[in-house]
């Protein structure tokens, strides 16, 4: 318990034996008597006893105890654990699995929908899995290497770089030999030999201009080819853009919607009531715009506790009915004015007629994007097609492999006679070592540079563009699994909780239009509790987990422990009285079966003091600021100041002042009859007034579990009625 609970349950308890103190606070009421005798009173070791003789006041022992205060509540008894189960999905009910009564336990199977339902749902799964296959393998493709041919070009050149510095190098050596321009002329002359009959091969194969006339075709259809290719990629990607732009359009006035549903009404729809229209919704509810919005405004102010039963939130509607300041409107003109109130029927389809538009636009932008890009396909395979016939046309013309090796000879030989050429200028020429020297410098750029390419192909980084829309579909296909997957478990109903089937609400064969419709009602009658109310005074001081002793009327004296289960946190005021709602969990035993609605009582332990010094509430005097008791020790009397604690209304806890084996003086109490029997200290007293007969009288007020006093005549004689102890 906390240190704020128990200073407030032992100012309660102190205010308790106040009360009680009270009655040793004596209020003497002066009554001129026939006789003018003038009356007496005093709290001595001795007291008339009503007839004029001295009544001895009784010594008491301390006790050495435990007290505790307690708050006492009136309730009845409720089951906590009740719940109408649901299917997880719309459908159609195959089969009920229990009837009325029978008993389950957690995660039992309670109901299935039928094989169609199971079946159109397995296929959605299965669908679901395809796309987000096919999103998957997409985004594999995207990351893969960069194509091998290309990368294999790349590899050649490196390699061609590499020969030609050699070469380079080659020719430095020789030159540097002294005898380069003689080899150099002879290099020339076996150059230009070896070019001759090259090119006298290649014009005796490639004959006439058929040859000339289709190469000149498979060139410009392989330009047309990447340019219709380019213009592909181009539009692909714009469409793919808007294809996003247009789905988050549509995203977008979901979440609109959603955050109407929840503005309104409170509830977070699920993936499938999230496709349900407004009047849809409502139909699934069992409601109307108006059921639901059209109450009376001008009622109890407050908030509207909610109603487990309704799948809207009464706290929100009633946040909006009570509290908005220009009001709101369940239902509307069809073009209201701007001055009017908030509308929430207009709210609700405006947000839903966008949810259609947007979706209107995003088909028309998937249908205008599947058009284009099918147009921009069909051009490129058609000029694919153009490339593939300008190729056989050369084909036609000439062999390929013969071709290639004549017109590679003749550039081979060409190259020689160039390499030829330049021996011999360079033989003679004096700046030649430098021009060596500076050749060799260029064919090792062109090797790097070469190299450098073929890195960076090996480490191309993927279209980030595409990479990020195949991410996205990926995303999307995965949530669309996961809600297909949820949907197919719906189908098959289980306990929440064990307990017991209280109704069965649906037969084989109904059809459910919403997730949750109710199916079957379940009650845990093993879990028990006392529905009560403790008011502003006492809640402060009563707390989660406190103990508590339950009694009932149908239980006879039996005492049921239990705990302090919930605290209501809005208070309930009734014709000027604030109360707060409690909740005490009952520890049923095995053999006791107890039903709900039963009337109880739960005395609810707020505060405790153990091994206390205890004496009778009737032994306090003093004043309310310092109080005192009357210590007996070795025969005599001290008036002795004390700190008092707890009090259950008879014994009050004594912190200070006195000791264990303390005797205190307090006036001995009869039974009922007040007839000076046994004197009785554990009587509870209720109120009431002494008068003396004759002489000046005296007055005592004795409260609710107040104490015992006499009241004593004055000169004229006579003694007052004793009071009783009342509980």
């Amino acid at each position: 318990m906390s240190t704020a609970s128990e200073a407030v349950a032992q100012t309660r308890s102190k205010i308790r034996g106040l009360r009680t103190f009270a009655v040793r606070a004596v209020v003497l009421t002066g009554v001129v008597a026939a006789a003018g005798g003038a009356g007496y009173f005093a709290v001595d070791r001795f007291q008339d006893d009503g007839n004029g003789a001295a009544t001895e006041l009784q010594p008491i022992a301390v006790r050495v105890g435990d007290v505790s205060d307690a708050v006492s509540t009136n309730g009845s008894l409720v089951f906590p654990n009740r719940d109408t189960a649901g299917f997880g999905t719309p459908g159609t009910v195959g089969e009920v699995l229990v009837a009325e009564g029978d008993s389950v336990t957690e995660g039992q199977v309670v109901a299935t929908l039928d094989a169609a339902t199971v079946t159109g749902l397995e296929e959605t799964v299965a669908r679901a899995e395809v796309t987000l296959r096919e999103a998957e393998e997409k985004l594999a493709d995207l990351n893969a290497p960069v194509d091998d041919l290309i990368l294999a070009r790349t590899e050649v050149d490196v390699a061609a770089a590499a020969a030609a510095l050699a070469k380079a190098e080659d020719a430095l050596a020789v030159f540097t030999g002294g005898d380069a321009l003689a080899r150099a002329e002879v290099g020339v002359v076996s150059a230009q030999t070896a070019l001759i009959r090259a090119e006298e091969a290649l014009a005796t194969f490639t004959g006439g201009e058929p040859l000339a006339r289709a190469n000149e075709d498979l060139e410009a259809a392989q330009i047309t080819l990447a340019n219709v290719t380019e213009a592909y990629r181009i539009s692909e990607r714009e469409w793919a853009e808007k294809t996003i732009e247009a789905e988050t359009d549509v995203a977008d006035a979901r979440t609109a919607y959603s955050d109407a549903v929840m503005k309104w009404f409170g509830v977070t729809l699920s993936g499938l009531e999230s496709s349900l229209s407004p009047g849809e919704l409502l139909e699934g509810w069992g409601a109307t715009y108006d059921s639901i919005y059209g109450r009376d405004v001008d009622g109890e102010f407050g908030p509207s506790p909610d109603i487990p039963a309704t799948p809207w939130d009464e706290l929100t509607v009633t946040l909006w009915t009570q509290t908005f300041p220009f009001g709101v409107d369940a239902t509307c003109d069809s073009s209201p004015d701007p001055g009017d109130p908030s509308c929430v029927q207009d709210e609700m389809e405006t947000a839903w007629t966008a949810i259609a538009d947007a979706s209107n636009a995003s088909e028309k932008v998937a249908s205008n994007a599947a058009n284009a890009l099918e147009t921009s396909a069909t051009a490129v395979t058609r000029e694919a097609d153009n490339v593939a016939a300008a190729e056989s046309a050369v084909s036609d013309a000439t062999d390929p492999l013969t071709l290639a090796s004549l017109e590679g000879d003749v550039a081979l030989k060409l190259l020689a006679l160039s390499d030829a050429e330049s021996a011999v200028r360079d033989a003679t020429d004096p700046l030649s070592l430098v021009s060596l020297e500076s050749d060799i410098a260029l064919k090792r750029a062109a090797l790097s540079d070469a190299e450098s390419d073929l890195l960076d192909l090996q480490t191309n980084a993927p279209d980030v563009e595409g990479i990020t829309l195949a991410r996205t579909q990926i995303a999307v296909a995965e949530v669309a699994l996961a809600d297909a997957k949820v949907a197919l478990s719906g189908a098959v109903m289980t306990a929440p909780f064990s307990g017991e089937v209280v109704e069965v609400l649906v037969e084989a064969g109904d059809r459910l239009n919403v997730a949750g419709a109710p199916v079957v009602d379940l009650v845990d009658r093993s879990v028990i509790e006392v529905d009560a109310v403790v008011d502003e005074i006492d809640v402060l001081s009563v707390f989660l987990g406190a103990s508590a002793n339950v009694t009932m009327d149908a239980l006879g004296g039996r005492v049921l422990p239990g705990t302090v289960s919930e605290i209501g946190t809005a208070a309930n005021s009734q014709q000027g009285v604030v109360t707060f709602p409690v909740r005490v969990r009952i520890e049923v035993p095995d053999d006791l079966a107890l039903r709900e609605g039963l009337s109880a009582t739960a005395s609810v332990v707020s505060a405790e003091e153990t091994n206390a010094i205890l004496v009778p509430n009737s032994a306090i005097g003093g004043s309310f600021i310092a109080p005192t008791v009357e210590r007996l020790r070795d025969g005599m009397t001290q008036t002795v100041a004390v700190e008092i604690g707890l009090s259950d209304g008879f014994w009050v806890a004594v912190r200070s002042g006195l000791e264990q084996g303390d005797q205190v003086l307090v006036e001995p109490a009869t039974g009922s009859t007040g007839d000076g029997a046994t004197p009785d200290f554990f009587a509870r007293g209720g109120a009431g007034t002494f008068p003396g007969p004759g002489g000046t009288g005296r007055t005592f007020v004795i409260p609710d579990g107040g104490g015992d006093f006499s009241g004593f005549g004055g000169n004229g004689g006579g003694a007052g009625r004793r009071g009783q102890f009342a509980p």
